[in-house]
């Protein structure tokens, strides 16, 4: 059986064509933690799956505020904040922190590697596909019993926000 050149063209391209159409039908997959587009080469007749975007959801998982003296560049002080974040997506970093609160001064944040060593936040980076605690200082006293709302900005365009009283 012979088949001319011009039935072959004219077949792989119906197929092509109906290929096409099909993933044009079912061209996104909105996965847990991405959007993906299913694709047709044109020299194959398969399709591939790119990932378009990947999101993601970081979530505080606990948070402690403690109520104390504040901190500068060469002493910690006992005013910080602890949080447990958890990231099921890659792997990101905190690039601000921010505290504000009734009578709180503009405050920096601090990441402190010993008793006599602070600077400011520098990307502290939260693990992918995991459970990170970080801790921060403040270069203001913070008040017992007082509430203070705070801001967490991630490098991968998440922001996590709310309240706590100071302990």
């Amino acid at each position: 059986m012979q088949f001319s050149t011009k039935a072959v063209v004219s077949t792989v391209s119906i197929v092509l064509v109906v290929a096409i159409i099909l993933s044009a039908m079912v061209s996104f997959y909105v996965g847990q933690n991405s959007v993906k587009v299913v694709t047709v080469t044109q020299n194959e007749i398969v399709t591939s799956v790119v990932t378009i975007f990947e999101t993601s959801f970081i979530t505080l998982t606990s948070a402690n505020l403690q109520s104390g003296t504040a901190s500068n560049s060469t002493m910690r002080g006992t005013a910080n904040i602890i949080f447990s974040l958890s990231n099921n997506g890659s792997s990101t970093v905190i690039t601000s922190m921010e505290l504000t609160g009734s009578g709180l001064a503009p405050t920096t944040v601090y990441q402190c590697s010993s008793s006599t060593s602070c600077s400011a936040i520098n990307n502290a980076v939260v693990n992918a596909q995991s459970v990170t605690s970080v801790s921060f200082y403040f270069s203001s006293a913070i008040n017992n019993s007082q509430t203070y709302n705070y801001v967490i900005d991630f490098a991968n365009g998440q922001s996590v926000s709310g309240s706590l009283i100071a302990q």
